[in-house]
């Protein structure tokens, strides 16, 4: 069998021909081979910028490279964190987990204290899993996988001896089109290796599931991984961006699964809390910042903790290079372009329209049209109000928009949806609502 360092070599000859020297000489210089072992190739990098732009990049590219290397399925698993500290075990999985995602480093508010609760509680009555399975959800950037890694690092604390696995749900579908296509080893063979890597475990951690939705040989294998898992009290961990029953094109047995635990959400955080976290990532960093100036950056930026985040490093990384104090005017004169892009982003009816459809999986057509199918009547209804809620246009113009809708069928339809939203602050269209307005916002 080949030994990291030598796949690893192999896999850097490749690379280099694909990218440009800047681009190699910034990245893949900074990532170590840990291990080669039961088809999971483990590497590692201590440097946050390393990891994040390989991931968003180049992670399925290598994974690639490997196979073709290997002649065979691998799993490729990316580590942040100092590689000589890294442990790889006789026996895997090992958690393959970010170092910093912890309960430490969570900043709780009125946005996800529920969320966090929860999450905290799996930690403390494992390993009995009272919540099973814990589901969490919520728009792009507010902390979804933080807290999920927070809980395997806790209980990989308590519990080394346990196995956890963390995926993301990209991975997965990968694994399992590995396993089931052709090539000269046997299927058979490959399927049962890919089983048994997902069903003996302790913890199972799966990112962003609602990917997995409308491909068929993914959800019956995961379908029956959940079932295995759940019969034998192991603790599953779901997140998505919109609850279960919110999926389009998802199983219903899935969804009814899914539903049969704990289902809770993170809403964009309140001005408290994104004050609370840049003082948080200011101590860390041992940045010189005054809280009166980490507040007027958490009134600029009020989208996401992902945004949020990278508004404070594009100031301190300005204060840096200048040589100069972090000020107001240097907050202002930073972050007047993101500011001003933002607050003269246009939206159009057309546009919202695009994200409804988008969301539901519902075509535009008949969003527009005149079907009277229960599912696309409210999601019409709930188009008009954005609409209206999103844009200049007049209630005539929306219905224009809507196949020549009377102006008074506009606004039955927002007083509607404004009720249902009222009666039920926490609901599944609630989450819909928001996180369809975070979209357009971010477009």
């Amino acid at each position: 069998m080949l030994q990291a360092s030598s796949l690893w070599e192999n896999v850097l000859e490749i690379i280099r021909q694909k990218v440009s020297p800047m681009t190699y000489n910034n990245n893949f210089k900074y990532i170590t081979p840990v291990s080669y072992k039961d088809g999971v190739f483990l590497i590692a990098t201590d440097s946050e910028t390393v990891y994040d732009t390989v991931n968003a990049f180049y992670v399925n590219e290598i994974r690639r490279i490997l196979e073709d290397e290997l002649h065979e399925g691998c799993t490729l698993e990316f580590v942040l964190g100092d590689p000589s500290d890294l442990k790889v075990p006789d026996a895997p999985p090992a958690p393959y987990l970010n170092p910093k995602y912890t309960f430490e480093t969570f900043v709780v508010g009125e946005s996800n204290k529920m969320a966090h609760a929860a999450a905290l509680a799996i930690t403390e009555f494992f390993p009995e899993t009272r919540y099973n399975p814990f589901f969490l959800h919520s728009g792009v950037g507010l902390g979804k996988t933080h807290l999920i890694h927070a809980i395997g690092n806790e209980i990989y604390r308590r519990f080394p001896d346990k196995k956890i696995l963390y995926v993301s749900s990209e991975t997965f579908t990968n694994e399992v089109i590995s396993a089931i296509r052709p090539n000269p080893n046997d299927t058979s063979i490959r399927t049962a290796q890919l089983r048994r890597k997902y069903r003996d475990v302790d913890v199972l951690m799966i990112d962003d599931i609602q990917f997995i939705a409308g491909k068929a040989s993914t959800e019956s294998e995961f379908f029956h991984t959940f079932n295995a898992l759940f019969l034998e009290n192991k603790q599953i961990i779901i997140t998505s961006d919109r609850p279960p029953q919110a999926i389009p094109v998802l199983d219903n047995r899935m969804k009814t699964r899914f539903s049969s635990g704990i289902v809770m959400d993170i809403q964009s955080p309140d001005f408290e809390t994104r004050a609370a976290i840049l003082r948080n990532r200011a101590r860390l960093e041992r940045v010189d910042i005054t809280p009166e100036l980490i507040n007027a950056i958490a009134e600029r930026v009020d989208t996401n903790i992902r945004e949020l985040e990278g508004a404070f490093n594009t100031v301190v990384a300005h204060a840096q290079l200048t040589n100069s104090r972090i000020t107001y005017a240097l907050i202002d004169r930073v972050l007047r372009d993101m500011v001003h892009t933002k607050e003269s982003h246009r939206i159009t009816l057309d546009m919202v329209v695009t994200a409804v459809s988008d969301y539901y999986s519902i075509p535009e057509d008949e969003i527009r049209g005149k079907k009277r199918d229960k599912m696309i009547a409210l999601t019409r209804q709930l188009a008009m109000y954005l609409c209206r809620e999103l844009t200049e246009s007049s209630l005539k113009d929306i219905g224009e928009e809507f196949g020549g809708k009377h102006h008074s069928t506009v606004l039955h339809a927002c007083e509607t949806i404004e009720e249902r939203l009222r009666e039920n602050p926490g609901s599944e269209l609630q989450v819909a609502v928001d996180d369809i307005k975070s979209r357009l916002k971010n477009l």
